[in-house]
This record gives C-alpha cells, sequence and structure tokens, in this order.
C-alpha cells in the first residue's frame, strides 16, 4: 500500500513539473507603449504572447516589413537575409522574476527593440550554436530610430546595458528546416529551447516575400 502510494506522488509531481514547464502562444493586437513614434510606426501591431505557467513570459513584434539583403545566399554559418545592425523588431519583458537571453542572462522589465546581429566566431563563442544569427535587444528609450545602425561594437554595448553586463543581450535563431506552414511555439526537448516559429514579411527591391523565421524565446545555451 506504500508502495503505492508512494508511486502514485511520484507520478503526480512528475506531471505537476511537466505542466508547469509548458508553454503556449497568444496573440497581442497592440504595438508595445515605450518605444519611439519612429519605431512604432515601422511595427506591425500583431504580435506574439509566449505564457508560461507562471503568466506571460514575453511579447514579441516584428516589423511591418523588413528590407531584406540584396544578393543575399545563406551560408553555413549564416541563413537569415538581413543586415547586421538592422532593425526587426520589438520585445516587452512583463513584470516576472528572471526572463533571460540566450546567454541566461536576466532582463530587466521592460521594452526593447530587436536588432539582427552575428555572434562573432572566436573562441570564446565556438559551439555555443550551429548558427551566428540572432536578434539583439536594445533598450528601447536610447534607440529610437529605425535606420540601421551601423557601428556594431557600439550598438552591442547599448545591448548590454539591457542585461547589466558588456555582452549584449541576444537571442537565438535556428536553421529553418523547409516552409512554415503556420505560426506556432515549437518545444526542442534536447535542449529546453520554446522556439517561435512564424513567416515575418520581407520585402527584395519591390517584392514582398514571406521569410521563415524560428527565433529561441526561452532557454539558453549551457555554454
Amino acid at each position: 500500500m506504500m508502495l503505492r502510494l508512494l508511486t502514485l506522488l511520484s507520478v503526480i509531481a512528475v506531471t505537476t513539473a511537466a505542466v508547469a514547464g509548458e508553454h503556449k502562444l497568444q496573440t497581442v493586437k497592440t504595438a508595445p507603449k515605450g518605444l519611439s513614434p519612429k519605431v512604432t510606426a515601422t511595427l506591425n501591431p500583431n504580435g506574439h504572447r509566449i505564457i508560461g505557467g507562471d503568466g506571460p513570459v514575453c511579447e514579441i513584434w516584428m516589423l511591418k516589413t523588413i528590407a531584406l539583403k540584396p544578393g543575399f545566399k545563406p551560408s553555413f554559418s549564416i541563413k537569415y537575409p538581413f543586415i547586421p545592425g538592422q532593425l526587426i523588431g520589438a520585445l516587452r519583458v512583463p513584470k516576472r522574476p528572471e526572463f533571460t537571453d540566450f546567454r541566461g542572462q536576466v532582463l530587466d522589465p521592460g521594452v526593447y527593440t530587436l536588432r539582427y546581429g552575428h555572434q562573432p566566431e572566436d573562441g570564446n563563442h565556438i559551439g555555443t550554436a550551429d548558427i551566428v544569427d540572432f536578434l539583439m535587444a536594445v533598450p528601447a528609450k536610447v534607440d529610437t530610430d529605425p535606420k540601421t545602425i551601423k557601428d556594431l561594437e557600439k550598438l552591442m554595448k547599448t545591448s548590454g546595458k539591457s542585461v547589466g553586463t558588456t555582452h549584449p543581450a541576444i537571442f537565438s535563431l535556428q536553421t529553418i528546416d523547409g516552409k512554415i506552414e503556420k505560426t506556432e511555439l515549437s518545444h526542442d526537448e534536447e535542449h529546453d529551447f520554446w522556439i517561435l516559429n512564424f513567416n515575418a514579411n520581407g520585402k527584395a527591391k519591390d517584392k514582398t516575400v514571406k521569410v521563415a523565421m524560428r527565433l529561441v524565446t526561452v532557454g539558453h545555451s549551457p555554454e
């Protein structure tokens, strides 16, 4: 009898932990407050809310249209057709404990812009990701112009203010395998990543195209 009771309690504990670790996706219909008018004007008001066991984790918006890099061809480590320093979207972190970036750095609650970058291919970053594409969070109060930022070193230092370090706050972009048929949140069980899968609106020359994106919203690299 005691053995059965212990087994039942063990099953309940495991089930509860699994439920607590689950995340789901909701649609957001309005852009976040706290962005500059210029940035807000470029933003698609329809965004995505990630919800965990304790409530909302983060909210993400993309631009209405993202200009694509002319003549882009994917390489072994670079898969996304964007320009480093380019504005891609926005992020809002609600008042909840310890929302972290891909490096496990804690972001304060607030609103941030999301700009595209490449992870440096040096000895400090070997093995942290298969590809080097990422989005970096920049405090919205200091990033008020939607133009591409060309001074990448300064941009990364400014992004570091999001987490109180000298390293930028980054969110990993993952490799795309085929088309993304619908917006959804998937779970990479091996790494315990919650990945937002969606299509952004891109523009190449005068043609509007869909850009498939896979963004790690919850979870971090062990490195």
